[in-house]
């Protein structure tokens, strides 16, 4: 959960922070933990999702502190600060911080993990036909690798969000709005589209395939 309170004695900031209640022990640890040890003094973006057995945490922030490696766009409207939002995985064993969403013009946003911590998506910005646009992207944690997995039928990047992935990393769904699946009405408001990673096509090469639900 996130907090402007001041719940570790390392938390010495008033900023939001993002925090873990392990029930079976009634303690609280901060995620959000900054480069020099202290909280991230950020407010959170959106989005918060843990691994099956709380060792991953992945998180949004705005926060500048928490990597080395974090580079944001120049600051430009709704973040004039130009402290962006990121996707952060948290390692509650290592005691160490990774940023996700790199590979995304420094805009990450509403993080969803497998349950076993080996996949991150979140929605990212990407550009197509000259607009930006939100999409959604698949980290492989192993690889560092990502993907955009919020494709239309024509396999372009759909303008996408609120994500979600299945236990076995092999099926996404996302909010898709505008034309998604050629040949369906598409409402501005969105419809929920599901993609199978794994489909094959009739001449046996994979190809993936998005559904409307």
């Amino acid at each position: 959960f996130d907090s402007a309170a001041q719940l570790v004695p390392a938390d010495t900031d008033n900023g939001f922070d993002t925090y873990l209640f392990d029930r079976s022990t009634g303690t609280i640890e901060l995620v959000s933990v900054a480069i020099d040890g202290g909280g991230s003094n950020a407010s959170q973006a959106q989005g918060i999702d843990v691994s099956a057995d709380g060792r991953y945490v992945a998180f949004s922030s705005t926060s500048a502190a928490l990597v080395a490696n974090d580079t944001d766009p120049a600051a430009a409207a709704p973040y004039a600060d130009g402290n962006w939002p990121d996707v952060f995985v948290r390692d509650r064993t290592l005691g160490t911080t990774q940023l996700v969403s790199d590979d995304s013009g420094g805009y990450g946003l509403t993080p969803a993990m497998t349950p076993d911590g080996s996949a991150v998506l979140y929605v990212g910005a990407t550009t197509v036909n000259a607009s930006p646009l939100q999409t959604v992207y698949r980290r492989v944690m192993a690889t560092g690798t990502d993907q955009v997995v919020s494709l239309t039928s024509s396999g372009h990047p759909a303008d996408a969000s609120l994500p979600a992935i299945s236990a076995d990393g092999t099926t996404v769904a996302f909010t898709g709005y505008g034309t998604v699946v050629s040949g369906l009405s598409n409402p501005s408001v969105g419809h929920v589209y599901v993609r199978d990673l794994t489909a094959v096509s009739r001449s046996g090469r994979r190809s993936a395939r998005t559904d409307a639900m």
